[in-house]
């Protein structure tokens, strides 16, 4: 009876009889699954359970929690098993999205994260060269779905409800391919999709089907429903869209003068080898990321796919750790490096083939930086040092970041950005000004959600339409 009372607490999820938060509850929603074997005999078979259910689309992580005095008994060995991880789609489902992109004047695929999750980076390339479509990056994509110097490629849509109809406008079929339809930075208004065009949508995960708001969606593996579409018999040929505008190349500082972010991170896009991979967090430096380093090659970008920070770091050593051959590259933000900045401890004890490129604008760009929409703090200045050495000219940050591709342990450049707010450009705002305009954003940000309690939703909403500098910030996310 005494044994059984004591084991109460861990049955109900408690860690012990004083009610501390078990441990399996602490980490919903964000895992799969999660469990806490009863007994020290079923953890091999917990941690087999697990990995089956985080290997099944849509993949995610999972938790065990295996209490200390388990680890020393010993238990019996799990018999391997082979599980299915793809589910095919719905055939019918697959005939009529077929069907809509057969019968389009002017389709528009929008690529998610899933689509080079699922490897199904060449079925996809396959798919836009048979039907002629103009292909987009969805919002805030958390991998590269589409090589970004195809012909087909236009560019990556905003996490913007009317900016995104603005881009689709013109488009009778548009399907969502691997990606949410669609992911939403701040509110809007209007229709999700533009007057007269037909959504479509194949994706691994039943939740986001079912949060799209219009449409028809075929659920599961992205790579077999691409399989059974490109199956299909061929369509009627279609005009290949006019090619994309190509980018201008960033300008060469003048003598004196600090590299601006656009020229440093093409200078990057030049002396990185095309099949190392970026695991970016920088998002006040994004939309020059996105216009001068192009992505080209499956499973080389990485990033998060949400507005949160501290994730990039950290992910850098997880995406370096079962590829010790391949150069990665940790592209920050210096508010975001400071989240999780014990991650070079990592990186330097593990030995792994990571170069940490910090783009420092020196504030926080939510706070002081990318609520102004850039007109204030785009950040236009940058000096560079790698391996605690001076690195103040371009020709020896190029050196220093080549240098670093060949050493196996981790390297770092730190580009401090200069700050428009002054009058100078080459000089940084008095200290006790910049602290005033901190601190008065900071109180700012707080006192918005108490306006929310005290006034009516319509109201606020209307007060928030006129004051909310993200509405028409595009230094985020343009």
């Amino acid at each position: 009876m005494r044994e059984a009372v004591l084991d109460l607490p861990r049955a109900f999820g408690m860690t012990s009889v004083f009610g501390n938060p078990g441990s399996t509850e602490l980490p919903k929603p964000y895992v799969k699954w999660s469990i806490e074997p009863a007994r020290a005999e079923d953890v091999s078979l917990a941690i087999a359970r697990a990995y089956s259910v985080a290997m099944t689309p849509p993949c995610g992580p999972v938790l065990v929690s295996i209490p200390a005095d388990d680890w020393t008994v010993l238990t019996e060995p799990v018999l391997p098993r082979r599980l299915s991880t793809r589910l095919r789609p719905e055939p019918e489902l697959i005939e009529q999205l077929g069907a809509a992109l057969d019968k389009a004047q002017r389709p528009a695929i929008v690529i998610g994260a899933a689509v080079n999750r699922d490897g199904a980076w060449a079925e996809a390339v396959q798919l836009a060269e048979r039907h002629n479509a103009r292909v987009f990056a969805a919002p805030m994509s958390g991998r590269c779905g589409f090589p970004e110097d195809h012909r087909l490629f236009a560019g990556f849509l905003p996490a913007m409800r009317e900016r995104i109809n603005d881009k689709l406008a013109g488009y009778d079929v548009i399907f969502a391919l691997g990606a949410p339809a669609f992911t939403y930075h701040v509110e809007g208004h209007g229709p999700h999709v533009p007057a007269g065009a037909e959504l479509v949508q194949l994706i691994d995960d039943p939740a986001i089907a079912a949060w799209a708001p219009v449409g028809t969606a075929a659920i599961g593996s992205i790579r077999l429903g691409l399989l059974d579409l490109l199956a299909r018999a061929a369509p009627a040929k279609r005009e290949p869209p006019s090619p994309r505008e190509p980018v201008a190349r960033a300008k060469a500082p003048a003598a004196g003068e600090r590299m601006s972010v656009a020229f440093a991170l093409q200078t990057l896009a030049d002396a990185r080898d095309a099949h190392s991979i970026v695991v970016e967090e920088a998002p006040s430096s994004r939309s020059a990321m996105q216009h001068h380093l192009p992505m080209l090659h499956s499973e080389t970008f990485y990033t998060m796919c949400s507005g949160g920070l501290g994730h990039s770091l950290p992910a850098a050593v997880g995406v370096a750790l079962p590829k010790p051959g391949t150069r990665v590259i940790a592209l920050l933000g210096d508010g975001s490096a400071m989240y999780s900045i014990q991650a070079l401890w990592s990186a330097a004890q593990l030995k792994l083939p990571i170069t940490v490129v910090v783009l420092t604008s020196r504030q926080a760009a939510p706070v002081g930086g990318s609520c102004c929409g850039g007109r204030r703090c785009a950040p236009t200045a940058l000096r560079c040092s790698a391996r605690g050495r001076a690195a103040n000219s371009l020709r020896s940050c190029v050196t220093a970041f080549k240098q670093s591709q060949r050493v196996s342990l981790r390297s770092t450049l730190r580009m401090p950005t200069s700050n428009l707010r002054s009058s100078s450009p080459h000089k940084s705002p008095p200290p006790d000004a910049a602290r005033r305009e901190v601190n008065r954003r900071v109180l700012l940000a707080r006192a918005l959600p108490t306006v929310h309690q005290r006034r009516a939703p319509t109201r606020w909403r209307g007060l928030r339409d006129r004051n909310d500098p993200c509405r028409s910030c595009r230094s985020c996310f343009p």
